[in-house]
């Protein structure tokens, strides 16, 4: 496996943890973000990163 598959695992393993954190979050401050809204917004940031 090369150096840049092994980064791209790890970002994302990085987003999903994220993804998790952040659904607890909003959870507890009583705001729901569906699941798939905060896909939707971690896919627009990944497009923009792999754009530049």
């Amino acid at each position: 496996m090369d150096i840049m598959a092994k980064f791209l695992i790890c970002v994302g393993n990085c987003f999903v943890n994220t993804i998790n954190s952040v659904e607890k979050q909003l959870n507890l401050a009583g705001l729901s973000a569906s699941r798939d809204e905060i896909k939707q917004f971690w896919k627009r940031i990944k497009m923009r990163l792999i754009m530049k």
